[in-house]
């Protein structure tokens, strides 16, 4: 078989037993309700022009065809395993789902076969399916296979795939087949009992087992699918002729311009004559001066606003053929659209445009193609539908707030890791969790239902206690709590080999070397207060000494001035002088390990004087 080109030769050479699929009896019946009589063993033509079809494939059509299967392309197709049991084993490459993923997985309804059995889903990443579907064929990329499957559905309503297997019958390359040329053999068994490729004169037979068929949906037969364009056909030819009317009249050939009247019958030379004459000047001088004979008038020939009103239809139809294929208008035009609007035509074409097609095509691959590898695979989209950010953030907000749910199960939701301090939920400063409020005050206020607010010791240790017995000592339990659980087990037979006991005396053990830790912190810290202390003592003294010393010095000074004077004034009356000590002020600072030392005194007439500044190291 050529199909663009290529050489392609059925393997047939080793085919498989037709395995029994228990509705024999209801096709058999079922056939001579969708089969004619003369149907039967014979192929059956589509109710459609398919050709006409695809060669529609123009203007607004392609615009809106080429938007869907562009979609449809670019969303993620997936590879999934469901596990009976979590222990089950899988010998290909697999990844764990996310557990968003994994609920929206389990809650689509043409998924719930392969689901409802599975305890755990997991995402293959190496299989012969996923090699097919990165090199499809010699020919074509993955890219190409679902931009062509979907185009053909949206202008056919009919899409066909050729699964080429290897000599151990695992397909190995697919081919889409050009629907305007495939046929659907009847059958009074099966009701399909083949297809046949028929281009030109020459015919392929498949068998049904080779041909995988995508359809929409026909209310007038199971055989063939119908397209969006079959609906709107109509629309397309009018918006065809409309193009062709203006584009006649772009070239001036709908009707003449104008018309030359004269105001009496002209001869037949004459006429000739200035037809001649007309023509010249309009090929020769365009936009010049017309030069009209005696008794000649021009007159134009206007359009009228009726004639001229085929741009409001153009709209219309482009609206009609948008609305069949599922393109909101906001994707199609810049017409009075803004970021809102745009935003929510993105919206719901994602979810009622382009889900239901791949809702579509995941089904026909689950049914037709995946039982060829395994029973227990199965391949679904990614989600394509546009979150609403702003939901979200105000779901998160009030699960946080309200304490519903941890910082932890929130990240997980968002595909970010888990922190070590996200797993018990925020909450305000007048809220705490049960069994953590403060013990009763002596002599306070019953609880309710009881004597009294159990002691804050008592529910500490309660808590270590069962920490304790989940195996290991959660990081959140402070030394209070850990010690009121060791102080719980007090009095109590111990089991030595009870794990327990063996957790709480480790950390028993732990706290006893901290705090001899904490005392030895302690007498290095006194240690250093005495040191400190006795440099400061030591210091005192020097400055005490240094200041007595200064003192005396100037006393000296004062008694030899003071006998000086006696002895120049002796054999004179002068008024007795009393001569006393002047008070001394020592100021002493010490400054990076340097003493400063200033001394302030009055003379003897009474003025303040000071001395000079010393320095001396320590």
């Amino acid at each position: 078989m050529n199909i663009f080109g290529i050489e392609i030769k059925a393997n047939r050479a080793k085919p498989k037993p037709a395995e029994s699929t228990g509705n024999e009896d209801s096709l058999s019946r079922m056939a001579r309700t969708v089969l004619l009589p003369w149907e039967q063993g014979r192929e059956i033509y589509a109710p459609e022009d398919f050709a006409r079809l695809i060669a529609a494939y123009k203007s607004w059509v392609y615009i809106a065809a080429s938007k869907n299967s562009n979609s449809v392309a670019n969303s993620p197709l997936r590879l999934y395993v469901g596990k009976q049991t979590k222990s089950t084993k899988v010998i290909v490459k697999t990844a764990k789902v996310d557990r968003k993923k994994e609920e929206r997985i389990r809650k689509q309804g043409n998924l719930i076969s392969y689901t409802r059995k599975a305890e755990e889903i997991e995402e293959v990443l190496e299989h012969p399916f996923l090699s097919m579907l990165k090199s499809v064929n010699p020919l074509i990329s993955r890219f190409d296979l679902w931009e062509g499957t979907q185009l053909f559905l949206e202008l056919t309503g009919n899409a066909f795939w050729y699964v080429f297997k290897n000599n151990l019958g695992v397909p190995q390359e697919l081919w889409p087949l050009p629907p305007q040329y495939m046929r659907v053999v009847g059958s009074r068994e099966k009701i399909v009992a083949g297809y046949v490729y028929q281009r030109a004169v020459e015919k392929i037979p498949f068998e049904n087992e080779e041909i995988i068929h995508f359809k929409f949906f026909n209310p007038s037969g199971s055989l063939y699918g119908v397209g969006p364009l079959s609906a709107v056909m109509d629309s397309y030819i009018d918006d065809k002729n409309i193009r062709a009317f203006e584009s006649n009249l772009m070239k001036n050939q709908g009707r003449p311009e104008a018309v030359l009247q004269a105001k009496e019958a002209i001869s037949d030379v004459d006429f000739k004559r200035i037809k001649e004459r007309w023509r010249g000047n309009k090929e020769n001088k365009i936009g010049g001066t017309l030069v009209l004979e005696n008794g000649l008038e021009y007159k134009p020939i206007t359009f009228t606003p009726r004639e001229m009103n085929y741009v409001v239809g153009r709209k219309l139809n482009r609206e009609e053929i948008a609305a069949a294929f599922g393109v909101p208008m906001s994707k199609l035009t810049t017409e009075a659209v803004n970021l809102a609007n745009a935003y929510v035509g993105e919206h719901q074409y994602m979810q009622d445009t382009i889900e239901p097609r791949l809702r579509r095509i995941e089904e026909t691959i689950n049914e037709k193609l995946m039982p060829m590898y395994d029973e227990n695979l199965f391949v679904a989209y990614d989600s394509v539908v546009p979150d609403d950010k702003n939901f979200e953030l105000t779901e998160r907000t009030a699960n946080l707030g309200s304490y519903v749910t941890s910082v932890n199960e929130e990240r997980e939701k968002m595909g970010l890791d888990k922190v070590a301090w996200g797993e018990i939920p925020l909450t305000g400063p007048g809220i705490a969790p049960l069994g953590s409020q403060p013990a009763a005050p002596p002599g306070g206020p019953a609880a309710p239902g009881g004597e009294g607010a159990p002691a804050a010791e008592d529910e500490l240790g309660v808590a270590a206690i069962d920490a304790a017995g989940s195996g290991e000592i959660p990081a959140e339990l402070s030394d209070e709590e850990i010690a009121a659980g060791i102080a719980a087990l007090e009095g109590k037979e111990i089991d030595e080999d009870d794990l327990m006991t063996k957790i709480l005396v480790q950390v028993k053990e732990k706290m006893e070397a901290n705090r001899v830790e904490e005392e030895k912190a302690t007498e290095r810290q006194n240690m250093k207060d005495e040191i400190a202390n006795s440099v400061l003592e030591s210091l005192q003294g020097h400055i005490n000494k240094e200041g007595k010393r200064v003192e005396d010095n100037l006393q000296e000074k004062m008694v030899s001035m003071r006998e000086e004077v006696q002895s120049e004034m002796k054999g004179k009356e002068q008024p007795t002088i009393n001569v006393t000590s002047p008070p001394v002020n020592i100021d002493v600072h010490i400054e990076k390990g340097k003493i400063r030392k200033t001394i302030a005194y009055k003379d003897i007439n009474g003025e303040p004087k000071e001395a000079e500044v010393t320095e001396e190291e320590m």
